[in-house]
């Protein structure tokens, strides 16, 4: 796996945007997750431009991602690194070998546009604003009627709450599914459905997303369905639950779905299979153990 970075300025004036361009190239058989900038990162806002699935290189693949950031801070500022996941499954006969390569930062200057005694102003010219008497006493009791209003309706919810609690006193508690159990079920639901057979790719590509989102989200506490992927796939990063061959196997899976939803990129039937079979897989491989489900 080979990983170039560069910014296209070495020195800007400060609220200038920089763009950095991350490039990797890796040989068939080696599956690689780009690293996602977080919305901040160091001390600049950071926002993707392209990120393009990757392309043949010759006999090899290559991903060119291109991020947009943009700071007031001004000096020589460092741009960290980023870290790209790889799994290498070339080896037919052996293990997978998955890894992380870390890229070392990039330094920008940041010119200031202000003055040196930009910072020293004036403050005098300010005043405060004081309310008239009436306006003072309209605002408090109108600020006391909204507490009121905010403890009656917390009050009348923590009634209702314990009221359905008491309704059935003999009645068992709701057994709870386990997360593989329920992503097991929709998927077979999925399969059912056949909407592949009647080329309804999107629908299928969009409930394949939300079982897999749903599934991360019961298993890891990861709340997945509301978020973008990209902010998802940083989410799973920070936690610890899923290995490096995971987030891999994840992180494009969901990059796929996305080209299918948003992209209106056309599958073939094989294409969708292979995706619910991945689905199948990871639920498989992220199943807890029995001495973990008794824990």
């Amino acid at each position: 796996v080979s990983v170039r970075t560069g910014l296209d300025h070495d020195a800007v004036d400060v609220g200038t945007p920089i763009r950095l361009t991350i490039e990797v190239t890796a040989e068939p058989g080696v599956d690689v997750t780009m690293p996602i900038l977080e919305p901040t990162t160091g001390p600049f806002e950071t926002a993707p431009i392209a990120t393009p699935p990757d392309i043949p290189d010759g006999e090899q693949r290559r991903w060119t991602h291109v991020y947009g950031l943009d700071t007031f801070d001004s000096g020589d500022l460092a741009v960290p690194g980023v870290t790209i996941l790889f799994v290498d499954r070339r080896d037919a006969t052996a293990d997978a070998i998955s890894g992380t390569i870390e890229t070392d930062p990039l330094t920008v200057h940041v010119r200031s546009v202000t003055g040196p005694d930009d910072g020293a102003r004036d403050i005098r010219g300010m005043h405060a604003v004081t309310l008239p008497e009436d306006e003072r006493r309209r605002s408090t009791r109108t600020l006391l009627i909204i507490g009121a209003a905010v403890v009656a309706v917390a009050a009348v919810i923590a009634i209702i709450i314990a009221l359905r609690r008491r309704a059935a006193p003999g009645a068992r508690p709701v057994p709870v599914v386990p997360p593989h159990v329920w992503a097991r079920r929709e998927l077979d639901a999925l399969r059912a459905a056949r909407l592949v057979e009647q080329g309804r790719f999107e629908p299928y590509y969009d409930r394949l997303s939300a079982i897999v989102r749903g599934y991360i989200e019961r298993r890891f506490g990861i709340m997945a369905p509301e978020r973008t992927t990209q902010e998802f796939l940083i989410e799973a990063r920070r936690s610890d639950a899923l290995s490096v061959g995971q987030q891999v196997m994840l992180g494009t899976f969901l990059r796929a779905a996305d080209l299918v939803k948003f992209a209106l990129v056309e599958p073939t039937p094989a294409d969708a299979d292979e995706a619910i079979g991945a689905a199948a897989q990871f639920v498989d491989e992220t199943t807890p153990t029995a001495g973990e489900a008794a824990a």
